[in-house]
C-alpha cells in the first residue's frame, strides 16, 4: 500500500508582487487569488493584438497614402485660433511650474515625525499646572506641563513639541522618538511585575540600556 507523506510547507515569492508566502504545493506561484487575477489580466493585455482598421469588401490591403492637410494660415486677426495660440504658451508655462514643484514634493525628504503624532491626548489636553525650566541652549526659561503616564513623569511643551522624561534619580532626558517613550514604559512595566514577584527586588536604574543622554534642565519652581 502506498503511503503519502505530507509535504512540509515551504517559504516562496510571489511572481506577481514578490511577497514571500509559505506553500507546500510546488506549483503554486502567487501569494493569493488577488495577485493570480491580477497576473491573468496584465498577461492578456500584453498579448491582445493590436486593433486592425476595418476596410471595405473588395479594397486592397493597403491604401495609397494620402497627402498632409496644409497648416490653416496664421494671421493678426482677432479671431478663436489667434486666441488659442496666445494662451497655449501660458498655459503651458504654468503646467511646467506646477509638475516641477509636485515632483520637489515627492523628493524633499519627509519631516521627522514629532511627539505630538504619537503621545497619547491626555498630553495636549493638560493645561496646567505649569513647571518652569531652564537649559543652557535657551535664551530664557520655558513652561511644561508635568503629566503622569502609567507610573512614569513627563514634561510636555506644546507650543514647541518638546518632551522630558524625569527619571528616579531626578535626571531629566528629552524624547524625540516613539521608540524612546515605548521603551521608558515597558521597562517600567517589567520592573514591576519583577517587584510583585519578588518583593526583596532592587530595580536598577531606568536609563540603563536607553541611549539617552541627560539634558541639563534646571528646575525653576
Amino acid at each position: 500500500m502506498r503511503t503519502y507523506r505530507k509535504r512540509v510547507p515551504q517559504v516562496r515569492h510571489c511572481v506577481h508582487c514578490g511577497d514571500a508566502f509559505e506553500s507546500a504545493h510546488k506549483s503554486r506561484i502567487y501569494c493569493g487569488n488577488s495577485c493570480s487575477t491580477l497576473a491573468y489580466y496584465a498577461r492578456k493585455a500584453q498579448a491582445s493584438p493590436l486593433p486592425k482598421t476595418a476596410t471595405a469588401l473588395g479594397a486592397p490591403a493597403t491604401a495609397a497614402p494620402t497627402e498632409p492637410a496644409a497648416p490653416p494660415a496664421v494671421t493678426l486677426a482677432l479671431n478663436a485660433q489667434n486666441l488659442a495660440l496666445f494662451t497655449a504658451g501660458p498655459l503651458l508655462a504654468d503646467g511646467l511650474k506646477q509638475a516641477i514643484q509636485f515632483v520637489g514634493k515627492l523628493l524633499a525628504p519627509t519631516p521627522q515625525a514629532g511627539p505630538a503624532t504619537w503621545l497619547p491626548a491626555l498630553f495636549r489636553l493638560v493645561k496646567e499646572p505649569l513647571v518652569t525650566f531652564q537649559h543652557v541652549e535657551w535664551d530664557e526659561p520655558r513652561f511644561f506641563v508635568p503629566v503622569e503616564w502609567r507610573g512614569a513623569v513627563f514634561y510636555y511643551r506644546a507650543a514647541q513639541d518638546l518632551l522630558f522624561w524625569q527619571a528616579p534619580d531626578g535626571q531629566c532626558y528629552q524624547l524625540t522618538q516613539q521608540a524612546q517613550f515605548q521603551a521608558i514604559l515597558n521597562q517600567l512595566q517589567l520592573q514591576k511585575l519583577v517587584q510583585q514577584a519578588v518583593p526583596t527586588y532592587h530595580a536598577a536604574s531606568l536609563t540603563r540600556g536607553l541611549p539617552l543622554p541627560p539634558s541639563p534642565l534646571k528646575d525653576l519652581g
